[in-house]
């Protein structure tokens, strides 16, 4: 799993990079105004990336149990279901889009409307842009069923190269939101081209002829059907607050919070990447028994919770300073406190990523949707309260409220379903821990004050040296837990597994 997990962060640096080179360029040219609108357009088809999520997760989790029991009929009719199932489902809905998308926007953004070369056809661009992530998504969950992180990672970097292209090619000579929105939807197009390759060379047997299998079709529905719930609770949430900023304050302030919101995702998604390599293998052990479940289920989500405080929190006493080298003083001043806020709600999201990934490979897809719900309603609610009151400054803390929830929520869905195994004292130190004392160290380091550094070494420096800070502090306490030995013993073997690989690769090139 660790050597899984090293590819997607491997592939996940990729696009960490063409997030820190294209999005200044984009708010150069086209200023935060124009830059709100199209975030407030991406928001608009956000939620219904549900679908290709939700085909994506099904597709891993089918063809890894079927592929497991070595049941090549199964597998097949289950690709002949997935296909069509999933082809219609992204079509329908991307005509939905397509034709909902301009009266929404208008909705909205009743005094910008001018601000927009052509409505409709940003919409319909935004649509043809959505099939093909959704597409994208789908055929990415075979390599995930058949743990091709090596492939995932190569296509997924090769996409950062392309997109970034593609986006200084056309917003260069098109400095406006539907050139923006061309930009995304061709990059996205142009992944989707090369998932398809890599299938036809790799997995041809996965493209099987469309046709529906009923008794595929429930097994199919049983998973999704709770999982597309989730997910569309969830993805409105998370975009409540762009879209009161709105329609209550300014396509600027979407702009500003777009900014924060896309630093704070870019690490926060490379920690779930980092995690996807838990799913198949939760998926492989579920039959297991819940001693065992438990065992792997607690150490992996110690190990990547440390993962995620390490990546998140020196966001909180960095955030002036990475937002200043990023896109400049004028952003940073007002997108450096919406900045922290959305870091902390993203590290309490971290504290149940596992569960999340653990209850998805077990089909207990009820947890996710349950989570969602709790998450969706405390955010919404939250979010409504405080920026009708507060504005701009209240941007995030709904998101802060609903991840709290979720944690909650979580911990005692925890210790339900593992019963003896799941004490609350393991819970605390393996998915409270690592994350509480991130939190801690961090906001103590950003109360004290962090010189706001002007170059990125220096920057740098400073993230790595709050990084292994939190590290080393995750790691002392946990020493002192009962059990903390074998969190502490993963992470030797962790660390050194890239060491071995070297020392293995040179003997046998040795031997040669």
């Amino acid at each position: 799993m660790a050597g899984n997990s090293g590819w997607n962060l491997i592939a996940f640096v990729a696009g960490i990079i063409a997030n820190l080179i294209t999005l200044p360029f984009v708010i150069r040219r086209l200023g935060i105004f124009q830059f709100g609108i199209c975030g407030l357009f991406i928001a608009l088809a956000a939620p219904l990336s549900l679908v290709g999520t939700a085909l994506g997760q099904a597709t891993a989790q089918g063809i890894a149990r079927y592929r497991t029991q070595g049941d090549r009929i199964a597998v097949t009719e289950f690709c002949s279901t997935i296909i069509a199932l999933g082809s219609a489902a992204i079509a329908a809905t991307g005509i939905l889009l397509g034709l909902s998308a301009p009266l929404i926007a208008r909705s909205l953004l009743p005094k910008y409307e001018t601000a927009i070369q052509s409505i409709w056809l940003v919409s319909v661009i935004l649509a043809l842009g959505w099939v093909a992530q959704q597409l994208s998504l789908m055929l990415q969950g075979v390599h995930v069923a058949c743990q091709a992180y090596r492939r995932i990672a190569t296509i997924n970097a090769l996409g950062a190269i392309g997109g970034p292209l593609l986006i200084f090619g056309i917003v260069s000579r098109r400095p406006y939101v539907d050139g923006y929105i061309l930009a995304l939807a061709l990059g996205y197009g142009l992944t989707t081209l090369f998932w398809l390759v890599s299938i036809v060379t790799s997995f041809r047997w996965a493209l099987a002829r469309p046709r529906v299998h009923r008794h595929m079709t429930k097994s199919i529905a049983a998973f999704t059907g709770w999982q597309m719930l989730a997910q569309l609770i969830a993805n409105l949430a998370n975009q409540i607050d762009r879209y009161l900023l709105g329609a209550w304050v300014s396509p600027i302030a979407v702009g500003y919070y777009n900014v924060a919101q896309r630093l704070e995702e870019v690490a926060y998604i490379g920690v779930l990447r980092g995690g996807d390599a838990l799913f198949p293998q939760f998926s492989v052990n579920a039959t297991e028994g819940p001693e065992r479940q438990s065992e792997i289920f607690f150490r992996a989500s110690w190990m990547l919770n440390l993962v995620a405080a390490m990546v998140l929190a020196p966001l909180l006493p960095c955030a002036p300073s990475l937002l200043l080298v990023w896109v400049g003083s004028a952003s940073s001043e007002y997108a450096a406190p919406v900045l922290r806020v959305l870091t902390v709600g993203g590290l309490l999201g971290c504290a149940g990523n596992v569960f999340t990934l653990y209850a998805l490979g077990v089909a207990k897809t009820r947890y996710t949707a349950l989570l969602s719900a709790t998450t969706a309603v405390t955010t919404t609610i939250a979010s409504i309260l405080l920026l009708r009151r507060f504005g701009f400054a209240a941007a995030g803390l709904g998101g802060v409220m609903g991840m709290l929830a979720n944690v909650l929520v979580m911990t005692a869905l925890t210790r339900r379903h593992f019963g003896g195994h799941g004490k609350a004292g393991r819970i605390a130190a393996a998915m409270i821990l690592p994350i509480g004392v991130g939190l801690v160290v961090a906001g103590a380091l950003t109360a004290i004050g962090v010189p706001i550094q002007t170059s990125w070494p220096r920057v740098t420096i400073l993230y790595v040296g709050v990084s292994l800070l939190v590290m080393l502090s995750i790691m002392v306490l946990t020493g002192l837990t009962h059990g903390g030995r074998k969190s502490l013993d993963d992470l030797h073997r962790l660390v050194w597994l890239p060491f071995a690989w070297v020392a293995g690769l040179l003997k046998s090139n040795a031997g040669h």
